[in-house]
């Protein structure tokens, strides 16, 4: 099974595209009268019309002739039969970490995943690897996440986790589940919730999804004051792959271009600028660059835009190829 990616655009598109429904009566004629008062339906469907009086047969349509004894019966409109939904979890075939999903029978339950270098591990196929079910039978767990639906995992909160562990949200770039984590840094936590991080480490958002989807990790910082007068800046580091990321104190002039900084320092930035680029619509990430505007550039050069490359996830999100490079600062170029 190959990964597959959740286009928050589109999902977005979709949400104000729906259709309309509309009500429709019958045409007026050019005498202002009703079109449909020119002519009677009978039981059988035939249109029929009393040339004399313009009275229909059967007008209201709840009687209906009897074919040998001239009796006429009346149909019941509101004789109706109530259906009752069943069991909407009854014959659900679990799924596997990472699938879609709806509620939390749609999922096999997760005992344990076996992490590598603290993250996971995908098979040639993007089947993520190391994973320890329990019983089949029993309810797993769905992260829900608002327009792009849900995932099965290991966990939502932390509270779904042992120990006092972390939980690491899904990747919703790939079919890569919740799981729960050591509190190290770059593992996932609850920026307002109780404090799973290791000792030295703070719990900091890294990307915001306008309330639809918040990035937080352990990091060393959560803003600038929590760093000292060498390193002043609170940056992150944005790992768009795995989308996840962690915030370590950096250095004036430090970062390089097209790499992650905090929108607004842009002294910490190596050319100058920490550029902002809007990804699917919602999230807005900084990138360090070296103009603001054509005006920063060369005659003949223009200064691009930041972006965030988010349609070549590498297939095993751990191991990306040498030249894969997400982020891309605002630069003087050649048109």
């Amino acid at each position: 099974m190959i990964r597959s990616k959740l286009n928050l655009s589109l999902c977005l598109t979709a949400m104000f595209a729906l259709p309309l429904v509309g009500c429709g009566g019958g045409e007026t004629t050019s005498d202002g009268t009703d079109s449909q008062s020119t002519s009677e339906t009978d039981p059988s469907g035939t249109s029929t019309t009393d040339g004399t009086t313009g009275e229909t047969e059967n007008p209201t349509g709840s009687e209906t002739a009897g074919e040998t004894d001239g009796t006429t019966t009346t149909e019941d409109p509101t004789d109706t039969t109530a259906t009752t939904a069943g069991d909407p979890c009854e014959g659900v075939e679990r799924q596997d970490a990472g699938q879609q999903c709806s509620q939390a029978c749609d999922c096999k339950k997760i005992d344990s995943i076996d992490l590598v270098d603290g993250g996971l591990q995908y098979d040639d196929m993007g089947v993520v690897q190391g994973v320890n079910y329990t019983d089949p039978e029993e309810d797993g767990v769905c992260f829900l996440v608002p327009l792009l639906g849900g995932q099965c995992g290991q966990c939502v909160t932390s509270d779904d986790c042992g120990g006092g562990e972390g939980c690491t949200i899904p990747n919703p770039l790939a079919s890569g589940p919740s799981f729960c984590n050591d509190g190290s840094a770059g593992a996932g936590c609850d920026a307002e919730g109780a404090n799973t991080c290791q000792d030295g480490l703070s719990c900091g958002i890294i990307l915001d999804a306008a309330g639809i989807l918040t990035v937080a990790t352990c990091g060393e910082c959560v803003v600038n004051e929590d760093c000292g007068a060498e390193t002043p800046y609170c940056a992150p580091t944005i790992d768009v792959a795995n989308f996840t990321g962690v915030n370590q104190c950096v250095a004036e002039g430090s970062i390089p271009d097209n790499t992650a900084c905090t929108i607004g320092d842009d002294a910490a930035c190596e050319g100058g600028v920490c550029g902002k680029a809007v990804v699917m619509g919602v999230i807005e990430v900084g990138i360090c660059g070296n103009c603001t505007g054509d005006a920063d550039c060369a005659p003949g050069e223009v200064c691009s835009e930041p972006t965030v490359d988010i349609d070549t996830i590498p297939e095993d999100p751990n191991n990306p190829p040498p030249d894969y490079m997400p982020l891309q600062g605002p630069t003087c170029q050649t048109p």
